[in-house]
Formats: C-alpha cells, sequence, structure tokens
C-alpha cells in the first residue's frame, strides 16, 4: 500500500502502539518521557544533551537518547505551529458514549460506530454514500472505504484515492463543502497515536490531496480523533483521552474558522504557547475572542443542543443494545440485519394498521344495532387475534435483528 508523508514525526518514542483502535500508552515515567509528554521540550533537550555527553564519554549506547532528542526536535517544529484556537466547552464522558456530546443535526449528517465501538462511518446528509471504516481481512489494518448507497443498502466498496496508507485510518467525516475531509490516522509518524487530519477531495482529479497533520492542540501524544465540522455555526468538536483514564474520553468544543491562526514563537510566550497546545485552561484561549462572538456561538450550542434531540429528523429508533441505538438504515452493517429489520418494521406498520381498524370498529360498535353489533364483535376478536400474534412476531423479529447485526 502506498505510503503518504505525515507533517509531523513521532513525538514520544515511548509510546507504544497496539493493534486496538485505543491502544494503551505505554507511558515513560523517566523524567525525559514525562518532559516530552509535558512538551517541556527545551528542560528535555537540555537533560537529552548533558547525557549525551556523559554517555559518549563513557563510551555508552547513545541510541535511546539519540531517538529522545530527534523526538525532542520534531515536537519542537509542531509546538511552533500550534493552532491559536477558541475552546469554549469540554465534557469528559465514557468512550462508549462519546458520540452524545456531538451536537450533529442532521444536514450535517450521520455518524455511528461498529457494534465493538472501534470502527466509525459518516454518511451525508443526502445519504447516496458513506464512509466506513473497517479492518482488512488479510492484515487487520483499518481503512475507510467509500460505499455507494443503493435502496438503503451500502454496495460497491472503493477506496480512497490519494489517503491509502500503511497506517490505521479511522473516523471520517466530510464537510458540508463536499471536499473538506477529516480523519484521524495512527501510525509512527504521527504526534502520537491517533492524530486528526485534514485533507481536501479534488473533484476533476478523482482523490483526495496531500494529508496534513492538524497539530497542537488538536492532537498530543494519545489518542485524538472524530473531527467534526458545522461550518454554518461556526463551531466543531474532536475527541482525546490526553489526560483522561481508561474507558473515559474528552470532548472538546471550539470555534471554528475557515483560516488558520498560529502563535508566533518570536515573540508569544513559549510557556503559553506549550500550555495552549497541551489545551492546560481552555478559558485561556478565550483571550482573543470578542465576547460577542463567544456569546454567539454559544447561543449556536444551545440551539443546535436542542434540534439534534429532536428525533423526529431519524428515519426510525431502534435499539440495538445499552451502547448502540439505529436511526437510518445504512447504519446497519450487517445486510442480514437490514432484510430483517424491514420484515420487523413491516410488521410495526401492520400492528398500527389492526390498532386503527380496532379503533374505529370500538366508536361503531357503540352505536350500531343489535345485529350489526354481532359482526363487529366477531371482527374485533379476530382482528384482536391477529394482533396478539403480531406481537409476539415482532418481539421474535426485533431479537433476530439484533443476533444478525452483532453475530
Amino acid at each position: 500500500m502506498k505510503r503518504f508523508l505525515y507533517t509531523f514525526a513521532f513525538c514520544a518514542a515511548s509510546l507504544s502502539v497496539s493493534a486496538q483502535s485505543f491502544p494503551t500508552l505505554s507511558t515513560d515515567n523517566s523524567e525525559i518521557g514525562m518532559q516530552i509528554q509535558r512538551l517541556n521540550l527545551e528542560s528535555a533537550m537540555k537533560t537529552i544533551n548533558t547525557q549525551l555527553q556523559t554517555a559518549k564519554r563513557k563510551k555508552q549506547s547513545t541510541a535511546l537518547l539519540d531517538s529522545q532528542l530527534e523526538a525532542c526536535e520534531t515536537c519542537m517544529t509542531a509546538l511552533k505551529g500550534t493552532n491559536k484556537i477558541a475552546i469554549i466547552d469540554s465534557v469528559v464522558i465514557d468512550k462508549s458514549a462519546f458520540l452524545s456530546a456531538y451536537k450533529v443535526t442532521p444536514e450535517l449528517g450521520k455518524i455511528s460506530l461498529s457494534t465493538d465501538g472501534e470502527l466509525a462511518s459518516f454518511t451525508p446528509e443526502r445519504g447516496y454514500f458513506t464512509y466506513r471504516a473497517e479492518r482488512n481481512p488479510s492484515d487487520s489494518m483499518i481503512v475507510v472505504k467509500k460505499y455507494i448507497i443503493e435502496n438503503g443498502v451500502a454496495t460497491t466498496p472503493s477506496s480512497l484515492n490519494g489517503i491509502d496508507a500503511d497506517a490505521d485510518i479511522n473516523y471520517p467525516f466530510l464537510m458540508a463543502d463536499g471536499t473538506t475531509f477529516y480523519f484521524a490516522s495512527r501510525s509512527d509518524e504521527g504526534l502520537g497515536n491517533y492524530d486528526i487530519y485534514v485533507t481536501r477531495y479534488d473533484t476533476e482529479e478523482d482523490h483526495f490531496l496531500h494529508p496534513t497533520n492538524l497539530g497542537y492542540p488538536f492532537n498530543s501524544y494519545a489518542n485524538d480523533y472524530m473531527m467534526v465540522v458545522d461550518e454554518q455555526n461556526g463551531v466543531g468538536w474532536f475527541a482525546s483521552d490526553r489526560y483522561q483514564p481508561t474507558d473515559k474520553v474528552c470532548v472538546y468544543t471550539f470555534i471554528y474558522s475557515n483560516t488558520r491562526h498560529t502563535y508566533d514563537w518570536e515573540t508569544d510566550s513559549h510557556a503559553a504557547i506549550a500550555s495552549a497546545a497541551k489545551i492546560h485552561a481552555i478559558r485561556d484561549t478565550w483571550k482573543n475572542v470578542p465576547e460577542d462572538q463567544l456569546r454567539a456561538v454559544r447561543q449556536n450550542l444551545v440551539r443546535l443542543s436542542s434540534q439534534a434531540d429532536v428525533q423526529q429528523n431519524y428515519e426510525f429508533t431502534f435499539v440495538i443494545n445499552d451502547l448502540y441505538t439505529y436511526h437510518y438504515a445504512s447504519d446497519f452493517k450487517k445486510l442480514a440485519a437490514l432484510t430483517e429489520y424491514k420484515k420487523y418494521a413491516s410488521l410495526l406498520h401492520e400492528q398500527e394498521e389492526i390498532a386503527s381498524q380496532l379503533d374505529n370498529l370500538r366508536s361503531r360498535y357503540r352505536n350500531a344495532s343489535a345485529t350489526a353489533k354481532d359482526a363487529i364483535r366477531t371482527t374485533i376478536l379476530q382482528l384482536e387475534e391477529k394482533q396478539i400474534a403480531l406481537t409476539s412476531s415482532i418481539s421474535k423479529s426485533a431479537k433476530q435483528v439484533r443476533k444478525l447485526e452483532l453475530q
């Protein structure tokens, strides 16, 4: 597979990457390792250089120190390009339910997770296609493929030209402009584990342009992923498990701008830049944002929260288990489960029609003649028996849908 070149190199050699979507961070508790993670890079480099001199004098191996110095230098390059963003909110939430912190309305599309919570998919509002993360059967590498949706079924997968890489790729999101594409990737050339990248789709050449690592503060030594942008309302979200215990994640809400602003390494305080890169205090990120802009975005968030909770925009609501609730046909990963769901939905519709007929018959019964009542009573009893049978069939069908989807 062709490898694309990332903007930044790996900045914490002490962190191990496992085959899981959320690898366990193998934290280097040495002085140097902790300094690198905390972005105390100038201090770390001073310590490394001192130890290098000692190691060379004693003719000891300097391989580890050399790699740590390289990591520091690379991180320093990234630190000098730290984005200047205003984070207006953050919420720590169970990793399994992190999407609930995103106030995504149907106009932005829909995001869903696989039943194991490790793979994400995104479908634009019109629903003609979907981007789905999945594992390659041959090497278990996570890749994102584009599926055309026909009659509610995802078919005809294709690779994403331009961002095929020898690295895990997950958490896709396409902005409403139809060209700006965010995703998360994990490789030994990022800033940590999962890093967030952005690229654009070239419609004339039918491929994505060279992806760019978003750098600090969007990325860190930990897992940073699922960038979602609502340009119309000037807001965006991303998730990170930096500083969080196992099974927890922090979802940050920030003011979105289509132009990039960075700190000035020559004039701004280095400590302030490092603090911003680490998201040390979100209140500090508001300093250069007009109060009326902060107020407007917060008002937008309140409105978005209300809109995102309105379920009439969903095609349906079907509970898979305690973690996953489906609202669209494209949420299903298994064709057999979707086929069974259509059967289930048909049974529900039939039950609703019978309920309506029963209401009408019972209303007629009250004012009917004695002879007519006998006929109506017979029909009511027949429909009630059918309704009982349908209730049993619906329950069995719902269980079958879940079984097929989760197997």
